[in-house]
């Protein structure tokens, strides 16, 4: 036989015993080599999303209704002439407080005066016709139906007198209640027509804060209640709930409350906008960030936790109160995992890797997430 051939003979039945060998031994899944379940389950676990979370405890705080209202004074009215004429003083001016009754119009009162005094004389003189007639009439000299005639005239002359003396009080236009002249509209020498404007009083004291409360919050207020007030300004004054209205606006679904605020020193103005607080009592209630609110695939708002098993949960939460550092909400356990860093790349139900940060952090806007693949 020649070299070659047994050469190639040789190398075919090598590779043969080599197949042979391969097909009796075991394949590569049918027994694990040692440790590779290990290596699978670390390979899971790194695929799982890493997110950083941070343990929060309820607090008891006192739960409030907050609303942007309307500050408004108690009482506002168009003083106005009720007779015409011409204008001769005005002692006020625009901006000074008065108190009821202080004149703050003058008109002139020639005419009127003359009209009095004629008026009283035809009243003197129809009083005195009338006793006299009731003197003789005593005595059988005349008879009942002139008596009658004359006390009906002189109760005339005396409806007169009365209307003439009024109308000579009306020239002095007089302050129907305390206030402050917000606006003067007639200076002297004007002429002023009956109805006219003379000028506008406002009383601030006390100030009316008008809100709106939402149909889900009202049966939570009553009239007599305390509320806090918040200014523009920076100033707080406390008030009373004094009245709820007993229709809520078409539009709005909302309803009108007054929160009156006591001013004895006029040092808060009417007119601006005010941020009503009012207290309904106590709830349990976690402090966040208002970035790691999220909403689920139902449009709810909520806050994503993990539990001991570090799956993703969904609580619903509500937004208790708001202050300048973050919110309180309601809804969650009195002890929560929160997923501060993280939460919008996971879903509720997944599994994931969890990193803590101290308890006493608040958390800030978070950034967004890495993704950890390694």
């Amino acid at each position: 036989m020649k070299q070659s051939h047994v050469i190639a003979l040789l190398a075919t039945l090598a590779l043969v015993v080599w197949m042979g060998f391969g097909i009796l031994s075991p394949s590569a899944g049918s027994e694990p080599a040692v440790g590779e379940d290990k290596l699978s389950a670390d390979a899971a676990v790194k695929s799982q999303m890493l997110v950083e979370t941070q343990t929060l405890q309820a607090e008891d705080i006192e739960r409030t209704i907050l609303s942007l209202g309307q500050v408004e004074p108690d009482r506002t009215v168009t003083i106005r002439s009720e007779l015409e004429g011409r204008i001769t003083a005005v002692p006020v001016n625009a901006g000074a407080y008065v108190e009821a009754g202080t004149v703050i119009a003058q008109m002139d009162r020639s005419e009127w005066l003359a009209a009095l005094n004629k008026g009283q004389a035809v009243f003197n003189e129809r009083k005195a016709a009338w006793e006299r007639l009731r003197a003789l009439s005593d005595k059988g000299y005349q008879s009942r139906n002139l008596i009658d005639e004359a006390y009906s005239a002189y109760q005339v002359a005396e409806a007169e007198l009365d209307i003439l003396k009024r109308n000579l009080r009306n020239t002095e236009i007089v302050a129907p209640f305390n206030g402050v002249i917000d606006h003067r509209a007639v200076e002297i020498g004007d002429f002023v027509t009956v109805n006219g404007a003379i000028a506008t009083l406002v009383d601030n004291d006390p100030l009316i804060v008008t809100a709106q409360i939402s149909q889900s919050d009202i049966d939570e207020v009553e009239v007599g209640s305390t509320a806090k007030v918040d200014f523009p300004n920076g100033r707080q004054a406390e008030g009373t709930l004094r009245f709820i209205a007993t229709q809520a606006a078409s539009a709005t679904r909302t309803f009108r409350v007054e929160i009156e605020v006591p001013n004895p020193e006029l040092s808060l103005r009417s007119g601006t906008s005010a941020e009503a607080r009012i207290p309904t009592g106590h709830v349990t209630a976690h402090f966040i960030s208002p970035a790691l609110l999220t909403l689920d695939d139902a449009g709810r708002i909520g806050i994503k936790t993990v539990d001991e098993h570090n799956v993703v949960e969904f609580h619903s939460v509500k937004i208790e109160l708001t202050e300048t550092a973050g919110i309180w909400v309601s809804g969650l356990p009195v002890r929560a995992e929160v997923i501060a860093v993280g939460q919008g790349f996971v879903r509720e139900g997944e599994t994931v890797r969890t990193g803590a940060r101290p308890a006493d952090e608040r958390p800030a806007q978070p950034p967004l997430p890495a993704i950890a693949a390694q």
